[in-house]
């Protein structure tokens, strides 16, 4: 799957994140007209499912960006949102399953959360005070690849020297 894929995979799920957790469960869809099952506009996308915003601690979103396992071809979704990093498993375009979440270093929350990959390395930076530059690998998700709840992981590695860093 290419990483181009992905990315528009990612995007659209983070589209329909806002209103998921307003509206009842749509399932799939096509963007028909400018709508995907006539409430979410579109344009060249499709919805594959929802993960409805409580399911990631209902908390804002901000950033979305996505991962492709070069060893096993598992895609995933990488959300940024106030209280953290969470990641959901979207191999099977039809049914995302929520692995874990990235919690924040900082004292307090931000609403600006950006996240980053280079290789198997995820990087998050937060407008929090002394919230540094948290370093995930992302091979670690491998051990997590079967149903079950969700995981608070911990940072691998964690630079000093950043805060309120985009």
């Amino acid at each position: 799957m290419s990483h181009a894929l992905t990315f528009i995979r990612s995007i659209a799920l983070a589209l329909c994140w806002f209103t998921c957790a307003m509206t009842p469960m749509a399932g799939q869809g096509n963007c028909v007209a400018g709508l995907i099952n006539d409430t979410w506009p579109c344009s060249q996308v499709e919805l594959c499912a929802q993960v409805p915003n409580i399911m990631t601690g209902g908390n804002t979103t901000n950033d979305v960006w996505g991962w492709t396992d070069p060893l096993d071809g598992r895609e995933y979704v990488l959300l940024g949102k106030r209280d953290g990093t969470w990641m959901i498993d979207i191999t099977v375009p039809s049914t995302p399953r929520v692995v874990g979440q990235l919690p924040s270093l900082g004292m307090a929350n931000s609403l600006w959360r950006d996240v980053k990959v280079i290789g198997n390395l995820m990087l998050v930076v937060s407008e929090v005070i002394n919230s540094r530059l948290q370093v995930f690998d992302l091979t670690r998700l491998r051990d997590h690849t079967t149903p079950g709840p969700a995981i608070t992981f911990s940072t691998d590695t964690m630079l000093l020297g950043f805060s309120k860093a985009h």
